[in-house]
């Protein structure tokens, strides 16, 4: 072993980097296999155990389903097994977790909706939790069908639910972090209220996804700072618990009624202001069933104050695009602005009242009501801003030739849609601090006609068109260009009949004449039986007439 793997500091970066990203989906899933492999680097010395203890041994994994679906996926598992009748496999880490080391997390894995039988309930609340007491324990996560997709579990088999989270609750009575991240289940709602009991006063951050039949009316949360409710747009969120608009600083509803959000904003509001003074991240997505925001206006009637909000993910369906953009009129938006929708959606939002706002995610994937450039440049990309990153995506080209940008020190640009060599000409030369573009150009050609195959005729096209370029650059600060191809922007693949179109010499034809470019990236570019579009930059001859190529990086 390297000496500099013996120093706890260090090793104790390389492991919260390589934890830190796949823990959280790991301890919904309960994923054993992951599990088994932090068992085996703790088993290296003591000195790896110590740091690693804290990320192992503070979890406990419970982890139930039909016998041969377990067997077969966990073979191998650490955990201990225990066959529940002659149906089910159940799992877990009891016998191997520390006693110096205090439980943080506690999480419950049911394989499939149709592992939540009468039998396997009285199980896990008469057996499993039964006379336990973990009250270090402060995050619950309970996790049914994720491993197999979309479950449907009967009315009678969910509401019994509720007396395994009751179960869990007892035992570890200071949870502050709840969450069930389920399949797609159809029944009554269950009283989630009543299973926290008392400890629903404490609960600091809840995640509900896919629980559709959650009554969420029912939810008294005071403490709550994070929430987020996921559903399917079939089921959607038609009413929102009750939380402190004082301290919530997370809320994220998906597919939420326009009356149901708004009667949660303003519950408890003593005059027409709505502060929420430490709210920073804001997701919503409306129900699209609905005519509007609030078809009588009566959103219109408060002024609602976001000071600390930074995140704002809005897609408002067809809801009053006016009324939209007002509410958060007063909203600093200090990192991040990302509005989805038609042309509607885009109204109204002036970025001259955002200074701090660092980017802006622009999406629409409606064909029967496109963006309209004319409204894009009025409210989005001419007034004067200090963004420096700006996405755009949408199912139709927009005509950036004629955008006169107001967002002068952008440092990433993202068109997601195809565009032409005259936006290159027109965007670049504008944006003097650009150091990332991404854009889709017609690099394979769409039908028969565009050359004859020769590699060789392409690596002519190639120097004539890199040979012609103007000796003007377009960009002096230009570092890195991705280019996806268009013919795959609808789902097309490559075929063997695909060649170049005359659009791939042009492509590089345009980065000739951005001599700051480091790195070149092609995305479904190569056509069959094709030279690479990268292997062309080490030609001689191109790197004769365009000499910052051979300093490039280009990869396909």
């Amino acid at each position: 072993m390297h000496k500099v793997l013996t120093v706890p500091l260090i090793i104790e970066g390389i492991f919260g980097y390589l934890f830190s990203d796949a823990l959280g989906l790991q301890a919904e899933r309960g994923d054993s296999t992951s599990l088994k492999a932090k068992f085996k680097l703790a088993g290296v010395c003591r000195l790896w155990r110590k740091v690693l203890g804290h990320r192992i041994f503070d979890q406990l994994c419970f982890r139930i389903g039909h016998r041969r679906t377990q067997e077969s996926n966990n073979s191998g598992s650490i955990t201990k097994t225990i066959v529940a009748g002659d149906r089910y496999v159940y799992r877990t880490n009891m016998d191997m977790v520390l006693p110096s080391v205090p439980l943080r997390r506690l999480v419950l894995h049911i394989g499939k909706g149709d592992v939540v039988t009468e039998e396997m309930v009285e199980f896990l609340t008469q057996s499993v939790f039964a006379g336990h007491s973990w009250p270090s324990v402060q995050a619950v996560s309970i996790g049914i069908g994720t491993d197999f997709g979309f479950d449907t579990i009967n009315s009678t088999r969910f509401r019994q639910l509720e007396h395994v989270v009751r179960a869990i609750i007892k035992c570890a009575p200071n949870t502050i972090d709840f969450a069930i991240v389920s399949a797609n289940i159809a029944g009554p709602p269950i009283d989630l209220m009543a299973a926290l009991g008392g400890s629903a006063e404490g609960i600091a951050s809840l995640k509900l996804q896919y629980c559709d039949t959650t009554d969420y009316s029912r939810l008294v949360l005071p403490a709550l700072t994070a929430l987020s409710i996921t559903t399917m747009h079939a089921n959607n969120v038609r009413s929102v618990p009750v939380f402190n608009p004082e301290v919530v600083r997370c809320l994220e509803f998906a597919a939420v009624y326009s009356d149901s959000l708004l009667h949660a904003f303003v519950r408890g509001a003593s005059g027409q202001t709505v502060t929420f003074p430490q709210l920073e991240k804001l997701y919503i997505t409306f129900t699209p069933d609905i005519s509007g925001l609030d078809s009588e206006g009566r959103w219109s009637e408060y002024q609602f104050e976001f000071p600390k909000l930074r995140n704002l993910y809005i897609d408002p369906k067809n809801t009053p695009h006016c009324t939209v953009s007002e509410v958060f009129s007063h909203a600093p938006l200090l990192e991040t602005l990302s509005v989805y929708g038609n042309q509607q959606a885009m109204v109204g939002w002036d970025l001259s009242r955002y200074p701090m706002l660092h980017t802006v995610n622009i999406r629409s994937d409606s064909l029967s009501q496109p963006l309209s450039m004319a409204d894009m440049h009025k409210y989005l990309l001419g007034p004067t801003s200090s963004i420096r990153m700006l996405s755009v995506a949408t199912t139709s080209p927009l005509d950036f030739e004629s955008v006169q940008f107001g967002c002068m020190f952008l440092c990433t640009l993202e068109l997601d849609f195809i565009v032409s060599r005259a936006v290159f000409e027109h965007v670049l030369p504008q944006l003097l601090y650009l150091k990332r573009m991404k854009v889709y150009y017609k690099i394979t050609a769409w039908d028969s006609s565009a050359d004859d195959g020769s590699n060789s005729r392409m690596l002519e096209a190639v120097r004539s068109a890199v040979s012609a370029c103007p000796a003007e650059p377009l960009s002096t600060s230009l570092q890195q260009l991705t280019v996806c191809d268009a013919y795959h922007l609808y789902g097309r693949s490559t075929t063997t009949n695909a060649s170049y179109g005359p659009g791939a010499a042009q492509v590089i034809g345009i980065a000739a004449r951005i001599p700051s470019l480091m790195r070149m990236k092609f995305v479904w570019s190569t056509a069959s039986d094709r030279m690479p579009l990268a292997d062309i930059f080490a030609d001689e001859r191109v790197q004769g007439a365009a000499r910052h190529f051979a300093d490039i990086a280009a990869f396909d």
